[in-house]
């Protein structure tokens, strides 16, 4: 396990030039949306889940007060144009608890050529080690694995234009937190920290795991 640079744009390129059934690269907008719906978000059940144009937004994204226009990127749309409710991210939480190992009531649907829970933990899966972290926390595929209190925390923080976002489980506990907020993300973090504290507290890991990773600041910024 080495230590590496992490970058948005890389995982906004990861889709669309992962190569498809036919060995071809996904076609970046309409061709990526299906694609993800079928292999993923279906077999989840997350209906209110996607980056297609046509997903329609329940939520409006504020910066210092002011109301801000969907956040649209479609030529990397890996890189965080997938929009989502609590709902569908807690569906999103059980498969990747069952997936773990743990207690969470999901079973994947049998859908021929469509593994999900082995993708699912290999995501999971420890690739980089951050160095300069007091307990050596590992990044996986995106997600931040941090050990404390004899438990593993999977997270990961995510912001965009006018909107704040933490996902977290616990696989020891069967535990797992979404939560999110339509504004931008504040430079004090406060939002994210009661989050990971929360989720801290429900996986049992107590208070001495450090703050929480910031948008923009992945586990391997180290060199």
């Amino acid at each position: 396990m080495g230590f590496a640079r992490f970058g948005f744009p890389g995982v906004g390129f990861s889709g669309p030039c992962a190569p498809g059934p036919d060995h071809a690269p996904w076609d970046v907008g309409t061709r990526y949306a299906d694609t993800l719906a079928e292999r993923v978000l279906l077999p989840l059940g997350s209906t209110r889940t996607g980056c297609g144009p046509d997903l329609e937004a329940s939520a409006v994204g504020h910066w210092h007060g002011r109301l801000l226009a969907p956040w649209r990127i479609p030529g990397l749309p890996g890189a965080g144009a997938v929009r989502s409710t609590a709902r569908d991210l807690a569906r999103c939480l059980r498969a990747h608890l069952a997936a773990a190992g743990g207690s969470s009531g999901w079973v994947e649907p049998q859908t021929p050529g469509l593994p999900l829970a082995r993708a699912l933990r290999e995501v999971q899966r420890p690739r980089l080690v951050r160095p300069r972290t007091p307990n050596r926390d590992e990044l996986c595929l995106v997600w931040n694995l941090r050990r404390a209190g004899g438990r593993a925390l999977v997270l990961h923080t995510g912001a965009t234009r006018g909107f704040t976002a933490f996902v977290g489980f616990c696989p020891s506990t069967g535990t797992g937190l979404a939560a999110l907020a339509n504004s931008g993300p504040s430079l004090d973090g406060r939002f994210l920290q009661a989050a990971y504290d929360q989720l801290k507290e429900l996986g049992g890991a107590g208070t001495s795991a450090g703050p929480a990773p910031q948008p923009g600041r992945p586990s391997c910024s180290d060199p």
